[in-house]
């Protein structure tokens, strides 16, 4: 929740519960979400800021909680968000990265994927004969080591079993993140989204008339909300 907030409030409470094991300077944050998008629009929604969701505790003591994906967001990463039936999507925060980077990463593993199934399937019929090529080739070093093999304490050894990370917080940073749960929830509740698939021209038409493509986007998005 604290990831939602200004960037300067964000860190200074950050590093105050900081977990070990979570780095701060991680390259990207892969999000899953127990949840189904009901339509393009959601879908969309739920990629740009996610879900909020109040639920009815079951011991019915005590207040509602948020159980929305909202909560499963570090806003201030490059995160990779996959759903309950396999839609996936990205979200990321600017200042990092450019669009035309983040588009080219996901194309990637999206392109990847579909190569990787091809390759399965011409295995069965080819055996082991690389006939579709990698879309990426990259030597991939291998960190894990066998902790029984390492006699030498000064190798570190890279344990890649998932965990769940654990934080000790004051009673102030509790505070501090409900304030910024309840203010995301009213963002959140302010906004809607809807995805609009305009084909009539695109990049080509707008870069022959010597104009920037997201120049011409932002003035449009300006005329429209002035009118």
């Amino acid at each position: 929740m604290s990831s939602s907030e200004a960037r300067s409030e964000r860190s200074e409470e950050r590093a105050q519960y900081t977990n070990p094991f979570c780095n701060p300077f991680c390259r990207f944050v892969l999000a899953l979400d127990d949840y189904t998008p009901t339509d393009i629009h959601d879908a969309a929604s739920n990629c740009l800021h996610g879900t909020y969701q109040l639920s009815e505790r079951k011991n019915k003591n005590g207040a509602d909680y948020q159980s929305g994906t909202c909560i499963n967001r570090w806003y201030d990463k490059l995160q990779l968000i996959v759903c309950k039936d396999g839609s996936a999507g990205v979200n990321f925060e600017h200042s990092a990265i450019d669009g035309h980077t983040a588009l080219r990463f996901v194309s990637d593993i999206f392109a990847d994927t579909v190569v990787r199934f091809a390759q399965s399937i011409t295995k069965t019929i080819y055996g082991q004969k690389n006939v579709v090529p990698n879309l990426l080739d990259a030597s991939v070093k291998v960190n894990q080591m066998d902790v029984d093999s390492v006699n030498d304490s000064d190798i570190k050894v890279f344990d890649s079993t998932p965990k769940r990370l654990k934080f000790n917080m004051e009673a102030g940073i509790i505070r501090k993140i409900f304030c910024a749960e309840t203010a995301l929830g009213d963002e959140i509740l302010a906004s809607e989204v809807h995805v609009l698939e305009f084909s009539r021209y695109g990049k080509g038409f707008i870069v022959g008339n010597k104009m920037s493509p997201d120049s011409f986007v932002q003035m449009s998005i300006i005329l429209a909300y002035y009118r």
